[in-house]
C-alpha cells in the first residue's frame, strides 16, 4: 500500500529515477492534452518531458538499478544500450541529424522510454506508476467524452480523425493494461475503466483501426491460454465484465446513431457508406478476403521491400543509424497520408541492421519462454501487454516517442525483475 509519506519517498535520492520518470511521463501527457485543444501546440513541452525521461534513465544507470534485473536480461539491456549509443554515433556520421533532424530527435526520444524498464524492476515503484497511469487514463476518458459531446462526432471516419477526439483517444493507450488488471480494482475504479475501455473500442470502430482489433484478439487468446496453463478458466465474473464492456459499447453506439442520424444522412452521399462495423470489415477483406488483404498490406509487402532496397554493404549488418528514415509513399497508404514506416521490424532493420534485429528479437523469445514457465498469476497482464505488442511489430511500430512505449518497457521490466516474485 502507498503510505502517507509517499512525497518523502519520491524525493529521496534513491528514488530520483522514479521521480523523473513520473514527471517526464506527466509532462508528455500534458503536451498531448494541449495538442487536443490546439494542433499548433509548441513542442518545447514535449521535448522537456523526453529530456526528463533521459535523466531518469541516466540516474537509474548511475545508481546501479540494473543489478535488480535477472542476469540474462541485464546482459541484454547493457548490450542494447551500448548498441543504441553506437547507432547514435553512426547516425551522426551518416548525416542523419542534419538531413532528418526531426526523425533523429524522435528516435532519441523513443529510447528515453527505456527508463521505464529501470523504474519497473523495483517493486516499491510499481504502485506509484500504476496509479499515475490510472489517473491519466481516467482524465483521457473524460476528455474523450467531452470531445464526443462537444463536437458531436457521427459514425464517419473522416469526422473522427479530424477532430480533437482523435488526439484525446491517444490518451487511452493503456486500455489493454487496465482491461487485464480490472479484477484487482475497486468498484468505482472498475466502472471508470470499463467506460474508458469501451470508449477506446468504440473509437476503434469509428476510426476503422484494424490494428486494435488484432490487439484485442491476441490479448483475449493469450489471456485465456495463460489462465488455462495455470489450471484456471475464465470466471463468470470476468465474463460479466466483458459483457459490461460490450453492453456499454452497444448503448453508446446506439446513442450516437440516434443523435447523429440526420448528420449521417446529409453527409453519406459525400463520404460513402464505408463506416462503422461494415467499414471496418471492408478494411479487413477488401482484396478478395482476409488472407489476401493482409498479405498485400503495404506494411507487410511494400515497407520491408523498400528497406531491403535501400540497405547495402555494411548497412545491412549495422543499419543506417539513428534518424534514418524512409517515408511511406502515399500510393501505398489506404488513407493517402502515411508518414514514417509502420512495420516495426522493418524500422529496426533500417536503423540498426541485422544485428539490432537479432538483439531485439532474441530477448523476446527468452521472454516468451519465461512467460510459458511462469507460475505467478499476478505477472500475466504484464506478460500479455509486452507479447501482444511484440507479435504486432510486423504491422505497427512499438519503439515510439509516446508513453505507450514507456508502458511496454515498464511491463517488461516488471517481469524481468529479481523482485517479481515478492508479493505486494
Amino acid at each position: 500500500m502507498v503510505k502517507d509519506n509517499s512525497l518523502v519517498f519520491l524525493i529521496h535520492f534513491n528514488n530520483w529515477p522514479l521521480a523523473f520518470f513520473m514527471t517526464g511521463i506527466t509532462v508528455v501527457y500534458i503536451f498531448y492534452v494541449l495538442l487536443g485543444f490546439d494542433p499548433n501546440t509548441d513542442t518545447v513541452v514535449l521535448h522537456s518531458g523526453h529530456a526528463l525521461l533521459l535523466v531518469s534513465l541516466l540516474l537509474g544507470l548511475l545508481q546501479n538499478k540494473m543489478d535488480l534485473l535477472l542476469p540474462k536480461y541485464r546482459i541484454w539491456f547493457y548490450l542494447l544500450l551500448t548498441y543504441v549509443f553506437f547507432l547514435t554515433i553512426l547516425g551522426l556520421i551518416n548525416g542523419n541529424f542534419s538531413q532528418n533532424r526531426y526523425y533523429f530527435a524522435t528516435d532519441i526520444s523513443s529510447f528515453a522510454y527505456f527508463s521505464g524498464l529501470l523504474v519497473a524492476i523495483e517493486r516499491k515503484n510499481w504502485r506509484f506508476v500504476d496509479s499515475l497511469l490510472l489517473y491519466q487514463f481516467i482524465i483521457g476518458t473524460y476528455l474523450c467524452i467531452f470531445a464526443m459531446l462537444m463536437y458531436q462526432v457521427p459514425l464517419l471516419y473522416q469526422y473522427v480523425i479530424w477532430t480533437p477526439l482523435y488526439n484525446f483517444w491517444g490518451l487511452l493507450y493503456a486500455a489493454p493494461y487496465f482491461l487485464l488488471t480490472l479484477s484487482n480494482r475497486g468498484t468505482l475504479i472498475k466502472l471508470l475503466i470499463i467506460i474508458g475501455v469501451s470508449i477506446h473500442f468504440i473509437l476503434v470502430i469509428l476510426a476503422l483501426k484494424r490494428i486494435f482489433v488484432g490487439e484485442l484478439f491476441l490479448l483475449t487468446v493469450l489471456y485465456m491460454y495463460l489462465k488455462y496453463r495455470h489450471g484456471k478458466y475464465v470466471s463468470w465474473r470476468q465474463i460479466n465484465i466483458f459483457k459490461g464492456v460490450l453492453g456499454f459499447i452497444g448503448l453508446f453506439l446506439l446513442a450516437i446513431i440516434v443523435i447523429q442520424i440526420g448528420q449521417y444522412l446529409s453527409h453519406s452521399a459525400e463520404y460513402g457508406s464505408g463506416y462503422g462495423l461494415s467499414g471496418l470489415q471492408h478494411r479487413f477483406t477488401r482484396n478478395e478476403g482476409l488472407l489476401i488483404t493482409t498479405s498485400e498490406d503495404y506494411r507487410l509487402k511494400y515497407e520491408p521491400a523498400t528497406v531491403l532496397e535501400q540497405l547495402s554493404g555494411y548497412s545491412v549488418i549495422f543499419g543506417e543509424g539513428i534518424g534514418a528514415v524512409i517515408p511511406v509513399s502515399i500510393l501505398h497508404s489506404p488513407t493517402g497520408s502515411a508518414g514514417d514506416l509502420h512495420n516495426g521490424l522493418a524500422k529496426i532493420f533500417l536503423k540498426g541492421g541485422i544485428l539490432f534485429l537479432i538483439l531485439w528479437l532474441y530477448i523476446w523469445f527468452v521472454f516468451l519462454k519465461d512467460c510459458l514457465n511462469n507460475r505467478n498469476e499476478r505477472l500475466i497482464p504484464n506478460y500479455i501487454v509486452v507479447l501482444v505488442n511484440v507479435i504486432l511489430m510486423i504491422v505497427k511500430t512499438v519503439i515510439v516517442s509516446f508513453p505507450s512505449f514507456g508502458l511496454f518497457m515498464f511491463c517488461a521490466g516488471y517481469c524481468m525483475s529479481r523482485e517479481r516474485e515478492i508479493e505486494n
